[in-house]
């Protein structure tokens, strides 16, 4: 069983809990139910249209985030090593379900929250809800900026962005398991267009391509 000095240092690594005093943190160690949980390697997590039923934070370990298509054509499997919380806008509204499925690539460290308990930090604890609120304006305000950006003006454009927009962040890196003539289709161009652009981008070191996958070493650079 945690200590209550243990469960302040975990406490302090993550984001909705950052700016929190040391009485805030004496006061939720007492009156929140924390639920700790470690999963081996390869283990699923949770899956997409599993009902989220609380806040879930990775606290250490890697973690793999796919992302599938609606039509199951494609998918994106991204890494996760910070520590953080998965989906906190999943516990409420109108899809109370993952978007993602979540597998752990290495031994991983979690920890969950109840609804209950989430409402009751919400409401008593102001810098808990404002970092709360951050996070949630934050992704919300980056999805709208996304949908007024310029249209691609070439090929290697139209892929890097149907690429970036595919991913949750534009940083680390990221594996793409998509069919060449599927891209095509996706971004208007043809088959031997995408091949192309896709292997001006290998000769370049940016993306690695095997078939049937693009494997993209660190996300970042592809836009240099």
């Amino acid at each position: 069983m945690p200590t209550a000095l243990t469960i302040y240092d975990k406490l302090i690594e993550l984001p909705l809990f950052q700016g929190m005093s040391g009485s805030d943190f004496q006061d939720i160690v007492a009156r929140v139910r924390f639920d700790f949980r470690r999963y081996s390697r390869n283990t699923t997590v949770a899956n997409s249209g599993d009902r989220c039923d609380g806040l879930l934070f990775l606290l250490d370990g890697e973690l793999e985030m796919v992302s599938t298509s609606a039509d199951r054509s494609y998918r994106v499997t991204e890494f996760i090593i910070m520590p953080g919380v998965l989906e906190p806008e999943r516990a409420f509204g109108l899809q109370q379900r993952y978007l993602h499925t979540y597998r752990t690539h290495s031994i991983c460290n979690f920890l969950h929250i109840g609804k209950d308990d989430t409402l009751l930090l919400s409401s008593e604890f102001m810098v808990f809800r404002l970092n709360l609120l951050n996070i949630i304006s934050t992704q919300s305000q980056r999805f709208q900026k996304e949908l007024w950006r310029h249209h691609p003006e070439n090929d290697r454009e139209k892929i890097l962005r149907f690429l970036s927009t595919h991913c949750t962040k534009q940083t680390g890196k990221k594996i793409f398991h998509i069919k060449m003539r599927q891209l095509a289709a996706e971004t208007g161009l043809t088959r031997n267009e995408v091949s192309k652009v896709l292997n001006e981008l290998e000769s370049t070191g940016k993306i690695q391509l095997q078939r049937g996958i693009i494997n993209v070493p660190k996300m970042e650079t592809l836009w240099l």
